[in-house]
């Protein structure tokens, strides 16, 4: 089995709103035998969308965001991914079928990992060789 990288929605909406998910997604993040991955690419956009005003977080984001974070990740029995040079490298090669930074990188990750990229992001699915489970 693949691991499964996760979508900032997704991860929001699995800890705070599970029912808004597909079935398939939630017996997949259900599976103890799946590897979830959460990308801290994902930490930088709530960080980023919170600040901005544009994604309200539970208030336990806000007293300290980087054990909420964990939290959420630990939550999730998902490990956490750092990026590396080589998703960066990966970007730059990228089509412009997405324009957005943060999914940018997250689809750079999920190709260069051999992850499955779990999203409700219908850009996504422009990418060839991404492989992709819809939320």
């Amino acid at each position: 089995m693949s691991g499964l990288l996760l979508d900032t929605q997704v991860v929001i909406a699995s800890i705070y709103h599970p029912g808004r998910l597909a079935p398939a997604v939630r017996q997949a993040l259900e599976d103890p035998g799946r590897d979830r991955v959460i990308s801290v690419i994902t930490a930088f956009e709530m960080a980023v969308k919170t600040s901005l005003g544009k994604l309200p977080l539970p208030r336990a984001f806000a007293r300290d965001f980087t054990a909420a974070f964990e939290e959420t990740v630990d939550r999730l029995s998902a490990r956490s991914l750092d990026v590396r040079l080589s998703h960066a490298a990966r970007v730059r090669l990228l089509p412009f079928h997405h324009r957005d930074p943060f999914d940018r990188l997250l689809i750079a990750q999920a190709l260069e990992e051999g992850l499955t990229m779990v999203s409700s992001d219908r850009h996504f699915s422009a990418y060839s060789g991404l492989k992709l489970m819809p939320a």
